[in-house]
């Protein structure tokens, strides 16, 4: 067993642990690999590991990485999305989970209507107070956009994704997950929408209390592969 295997298999355990900590199932989770700045061969460990959800954060390094017309797993953007690469983008990624703005799913719709595609998208969340990083900055905003987003074809809207706030404090942590994971159900249950089953939520350093909040899909990169180049 590759150490890529070996690391899978220990995210698994934890994630069973965490589950059962709390009562849930841990089938209901799931677990992507994030290959950025990691080459092909590295991504392929993953793969061969059973691992069928692949995340990347800029467009143009999955194009190079990633060429082959056929894949074998998903591949899902979730770093930030330029509006001038977003037609590209849609074309490219299977899933983006990473959309901030009524806009920004307005284009993608458009780019997906012309080649009669179905993509799926996240809502992307800012659940702490870190200027850096990216998403509705507020309930408001996301649930005044959310019907219009909704009414656009060719796009599934499959739940909300959030970043933790930078650091190790897991009190914050949790604190951030909790506030998600409220909106989410509060949008599953005010808008009865089927599709809207993931929450993505917990990265390498904080995946086992995301899980223990209510996530359902967690993204891992160091924890797998290790530093990163």
């Amino acid at each position: 067993m590759n150490l890529v295997a070996r690391r899978k298999e220990e995210a698994c355990h934890a994630i069973e642990s965490a589950c059962k900590s709390i009562g849930r199932d841990a089938s209901e989770v799931s677990i992507m690999a994030v290959t950025k700045t990691h080459s092909l061969e590295t991504a392929q460990l993953a793969i061969d590991a059973g691992i069928s959800l692949l995340g990347e954060n800029r467009l143009q390094e999955a194009q190079q990485k990633f060429t082959r017309p056929e894949r074998s797993f998903s591949l899902t953007l979730i770093g930030h999305l330029q509006k001038n690469k977003a037609k590209k983008a849609a074309l490219f990624f299977d899933a983006i989970h990473s959309v901030d703005s009524l806009e920004c799913a307005q284009m993608l719709a458009k780019s997906c209507e012309e080649t009669n595609k179905t993509l799926e998208i996240l809502l992307e969340y800012k659940s702490s107070q870190d200027q850096n990083k990216t998403g509705f900055d507020s309930e408001d905003s996301l649930k005044r956009e959310l019907d219009s987003i909704l009414e656009l074809k060719n796009l599934k809207v499959a739940g909300l994704m959030t970043i933790g706030p930078l650091g190790n404090d897991d009190y914050l942590n949790r604190q951030a997950f909790s506030k998600t994971r409220v909106l989410f159900e509060s949008i599953k249950s005010s808008h009865k929408l089927a599709e809207w089953q993931t929450l993505s939520m917990g990265m390498s350093g904080d995946f086992v209390s995301a899980v223990e909040e209510g996530s359902t899909l967690v993204r891992l990169g160091t924890y797998l592969f290790g530093s990163r180049p």
